[in-house]
């Protein structure tokens, strides 16, 4: 590369004083040129090198660390993209070898044939984006999304070492401008920066949260243990049909128990279970009643339902916000406002808690 940039500058570039010789079309070959040229080449090898070596360094852990804490919402979208970029792509290698099997890749038939399976390949993924997206946002919104006070967690510390760097950099930094200030005689103008409060809407996920129930003495117990759930002659119906999706249901769970909802597709399992979300509760007519740790689960707060109800649905990988494990652990805490101590402390228990029990994942 370096070797091209010098022999193809003095060909476009004529400037200079020394002539050295003449081209065939009569265009001066001059010394100038060659020497801009060798500079212009190193110093294109030397911003390559130095972005690779930023690509190296730089990770997306660091970049949450840096942006974390000014910028929680930017972080996010960046660890977001850095997840969904690779998911994309991989889809896309699987839609194109499918369109392939039938003839319509995007490097079979005319040019026209070609823009028609290359829009056809497109509206697939775009598809199978919003499609994703859904599951992906009902997911975020179950796990604390929008709750205010959320912290941000990061595996770097900001420590002595960190802090004498950074005053190094900018007490040089200073002395440089101060040197070309007095040689130069730049006038310097100070420019007053204002303070930017960065409010914004914060996603969070959050895939695992262990906790125990005090006991209680209330209205809703069978033996020793309180009934978490308590459902009561449930129906309900879906807008514009006339038929009863869930129709006078009513059943309990208990703390500690294991419960496995059965049916056939399209019976109305997972609109049973939304409705023990209220946050993913469909929109339709609802009679009944249902309570939560003895009290109606429509009293519930954002805060309580993101804190003690957890919901799977039926495609996980939709459900993962971030790039990183550790990160994706940290994202319900985070959005319940813990310090990095608290979190830290947490989720090395809940690692404890998953490899001594590998059966269970």
């Amino acid at each position: 590369m370096i070797l091209l940039i010098v022999l193809i500058n003095p060909v476009f570039n004529h400037e200079g004083m020394t002539i050295l010789t003449y081209f065939p079309w009569d265009n001066p070959l001059t010394l100038e040129s060659i020497v801009y040229g060798i500079a212009s080449a190193f110093l294109l090898s030397s911003t390559v090198l130095w972005f690779s070596s930023f690509n190296a360094v730089i990770t997306s852990d660091k970049v949450v660390f840096l942006f974390g804490r000014i910028m929680p919402s930017l972080s996010l979208v960046i660890s977001m993209a850095l997840r969904f970029v690779p998911r994309f792509s991989a889809q896309m290698k699987l839609v194109r070898n499918a369109q392939h099997t039938i003839g319509r890749d995007i490097n079979e038939g005319t040019l026209f044939q070609r823009i028609r399976n290359a829009v056809k390949i497109l509206s697939i993924m775009i598809t199978w984006s919003l499609e994703n997206a859904i599951e992906t946002a009902d997911s975020m919104k179950s796990r604390g999304h929008g709750l205010k006070g959320r912290t941000s967690y990061s595996l770097y510390k900001f420590d002595k070492r960190d802090a004498f760097m950074l005053c190094t950099i900018l007490f040089t930094g200073l002395v440089l401008m101060i040197f070309f200030y007095k040689r130069n005689k730049i006038q310097i103008l100070s420019v007053n920066q204002g303070r930017f409060v960065y409010g914004a809407k914060c996603y969070f996920l959050y895939i695992l949260h262990i906790f125990n129930v005090d006991s209680a003495i209330g209205k809703y117990r069978r033996g020793d243990k309180m009934e978490t759930y308590a459902i009561k002659n449930l129906s309900f119906r879906y807008p514009e049909t006339g038929i009863d999706v869930l129709k006078d249901i009513t059943f309990s769970v208990n703390e500690g128990e294991f419960i496995t909802v059965c049916g056939p597709s399209g019976c109305g399992k997972s609109t049973l279970l939304r409705h023990l979300k209220p946050d993913l509760s469909p929109h339709g007519v609802l009679s009944g009643e249902i309570f939560f740790e003895e009290k109606p689960i429509s009293d519930l707060s954002h805060r309580e339902q993101s804190s003690k109800i957890g919901f799977v649905m039926q495609s996980p990988e939709n459900q993962i916000v971030t790039d990183k494990v550790w990160h994706e652990l940290a994202f319900g805490l985070e959005s319940l406002g813990y310090d990095n101590n608290t979190i830290r402390n947490k989720k090395s228990c809940r690692n404890s808690f998953i490899f001594r029990n590998p059966k269970l994942f």
